[in-house]
């Protein structure tokens, strides 16, 4: 596993589902010490809306390409739905309140995505599917979609 966070890598040692045979590595994902294709899979899950901006979107994306190994695999999970945001912040809104949203979400920053942004850009190397959450535990899902894309 790869997390920015020395903290929650350590935190995850103590997770039943650690293991020693897993390797974990502090590391930006737009830069992860891995040699090309070594990778057989990536598993990425409510990451994807913290980017700063688009262009980190694409260094990362070209990094997951770099490193997946030839009929690789990668899903991309919980990621916000461009055409989505507007219902979502008005659904957060009728929630808490709209005084209480701003407060809470004024810094907090979320990246929303056109689902065209990943067909565009693996359409050539991948196999592309791109389908919505469907999480009745979890009402952010209504306006998240997944990608999972394996390479040709």
């Amino acid at each position: 596993g790869i997390d920015y966070s020395l903290s929650l890598l350590e935190a995850f040692k103590h997770n039943p589902y650690y293991s020693n045979s897993l390797t974990l590595l502090n590391s930006e994902l737009a830069y992860i010490p891995l040699q090309n294709y070594s990778v057989d899979k990536i598993f990425c899950y409510g990451v994807f809306l913290y980017f700063e901006n688009i262009q980190y979107a694409i260094k990362v994306l070209n990094e997951f390409d770099r490193i997946l190994k030839y009929n690789g695999e990668i899903i991309i999970s919980d990621i916000p739905d461009i055409n989505k945001k507007v219902a979502h912040e008005t659904f957060r809104k009728s929630l808490i309140g709209e005084e209480k949203y701003n407060e809470l979400y004024k810094n907090l920053h979320h990246l929303y995505y056109d689902r065209r942004f990943f067909l565009n850009f693996f359409k050539s190397k991948y196999h592309i599917e791109i389908f919505d959450l469907h999480d009745i535990n979890y009402p952010n899902s209504l306006f998240r979609f997944s990608v999972y894309l394996k390479r040709k």
